[in-house]
């Protein structure tokens, strides 16, 4: 059985405790505005252009067999709906202007680079982490792979939205040693706003994991300008989190950054955020004060 990923970061000191490999799977159940992997977002491959890099070179335009690329007084035009993702043009570009996110890997494959770098978990305490996109949507595939893991004494962790059915979950419990989970808002209307779903399945899943998972939870709060950046929002937060319980072992305050525009730009899309500015440290000082727990 395959994944669809769309990255593997080795050498990752973000997701988790120690030093780990993260892998990236494609397809998302949410669409925050804020996202910062916007190629991991639907489940399928993506096509990405960064006109920064480009040097007018026109390589692509000779090998794409569809006229996807052309030149239109002095600028880089694609036609993106002409696309079959076929990759010519990837592999002729010579200032890695163009990629293709998204590609599927077998379980097998997949366990032999993760297993590459065990000493180094060993000896950090680290280990493997599944991201996204949002992991959960590939619950089948994904259990086996953490079954093995657990089998290689490899320590394992989801990073997850959590917006997915609690069914989701089952088979993955027994055989993951830490949750990563966000917490965007907690008023309905809110989280609505900032990331196209409600989350009443959201609250429900972390409760229900807080009592059945056999393993640590994390919480990751992103800090939105505009969004949840008001202390009102920022008690319902905390209430809420309290109301999970013990398992709950570090809560992180994660401030916006506009590090996604690139990419919406590389993918063809508008960046959602605007102009926004990125949040300093000091903006985010009294909110880290009332949540963060490490």
């Amino acid at each position: 059985m395959k994944l669809h990923l769309f990255d593997i970061q080795r050498f990752s000191v973000q997701d988790g405790p120690g030093i780990r490999t993260t892998v990236f799977l494609k397809g998302c159940s949410m669409r925050c505005k804020w996202c910062h992997n916007p190629e991991s977002l639907e489940p399928k491959e993506n096509l990405l252009y960064y006109n920064e890099k480009c040097i007018g070179c026109r390589l692509c335009e000779e090998v794409c067999p569809f006229h996807v690329h052309r030149q239109q007084k002095g600028t880089h035009v694609l036609e993106r709906n002409q696309c079959t993702l076929c990759g010519r043009c990837v592999d002729v570009c010579p200032q890695t202007a163009l990629e293709i996110a998204g590609y599927w890997m077998e379980q097998e494959e997949l366990l032999q680079k993760v297993r590459r770098d065990r000493e180094f978990y060993k000896a950090s305490g680290g280990g493997v982490t599944f991201s996204g996109g949002e992991p959960l949507l590939q619950t089948k595939a994904l259990r086996a792979v953490l079954q093995q893991l657990r089998a290689d004494e490899i320590p394992t962790a989801i990073e997850t939205c959590s917006h997915v059915s609690w069914e989701s979950y089952e088979g993955l419990l027994e055989n993951t040693d830490l949750w990563i989970c966000d917490l965007k808002a907690v008023t309905p209307q809110l989280h609505w706003m900032g990331t196209g779903c409600y989350n009443d399945r959201i609250l429900e899943n972390l409760t229900r994991l807080s009592v059945q998972a056999n393993s640590q939870i994390w919480i990751r709060v992103p800090l939105i300008p505009g969004f949840n950046d008001t202390l009102e929002e920022t008690e319902k937060i905390a209430d809420f989190i309290e109301t999970l319980g013990p398992s709950v072992k570090r809560v992180e305050v994660m401030s916006y950054h506009d590090t996604g525009r690139t990419k919406y730009r590389a993918l063809g899309w508008e960046y959602p955020m605007g102009e926004r500015k990125t949040m300093t440290r000091e903006d985010a000082a009294p909110f880290r004060k009332r949540l963060e727990r490490k």
